[in-house]
Parts: C-alpha cells; structure tokens; sequence
C-alpha cells in the first residue's frame, strides 16, 4: 500500500513543533541578550545581539535552517569547542520573537534592547 502524503505532512509538522520548542528552550536557557553602541564617524548606533552557545554542530545547523526558513538569517562560529548562533539586528530580533517566542524574562530583555538609541547612553 501506498502512504498518505497527508500523513508525512503531519509528521514533518511534529518534528517542525519539536524543533520549535527545542529552539526556544535553548535561547531561554542559553541565550543572551548584548547591547552596543556602534559610532562611525559622526552618525552612532546601537547595534543588538541575541548569542547562544551550543556544543553540538547538529543542531547548531538545524536551528540556522530553522531560522532561515523563518526569515531569520543567523550567523554561526566557534567559540574553543562551542558554536554560537547570533542573531544580529532589530529585524531579526523582532521575526524571531514573533515565530519561536521567548520566555517572559528574555522577551523583557530583548524587547528592552529594541528600543531606540536613548541620548543618556551617550553622555560621559
């Protein structure tokens, strides 16, 4: 007998929602948030990051295609026998939260580093 197209639909949906949820658990548990201000020349910036590391390139490479598929394009590197994803800019920031969701601490931090460049970060 022939499979049911239907039913490998519904499998590769439970391993997309098993992938998901593994993905956010990592960038809850893993995940940090970092904050720069980046001046060239006269114009400055602030320039936001999401990192986690991961110790296993497998599913290093399944959470860049994951989020590549989500319109998230994350860079990846290694750190001595670790690889970081980082995740880098207000619009990525904000696809990743609208698709994987975050926990309600690291959605506050994150949400809190996309907003604007405040003036008081420039003063010395």
């Amino acid at each position: 007998m022939d499979s049911d197209p239907h039913e490998d639909r519904v499998k590769e949906d439970e391993h997309t929602d098993e992938l998901l949820t593994r993905i956010r658990e990592f960038f809850d548990k893993k995940g940090y948030v970092r904050v720069r201000v980046r001046k060239r020349g006269s114009k400055t910036s602030k320039v936001r990051n999401l990192r986690a590391l991961t110790s296993d390139p497998k599913f290093a490479q399944e959470v860049k295609v994951f989020l590549k598929k989500a319109g998230v394009n994350a860079s990846s590197y290694p750190i001595g026998k670790s690889i970081c994803i980082d995740i880098e800019g207000n619009h990525k920031l904000e696809t990743l939260l609208k698709v994987v969701g975050l926990n309600e601490e690291k959605k506050k931090q994150l949400l809190e580093a996309l907003k604007p460049l405040s003036l008081t970060v420039l003063r010395k």
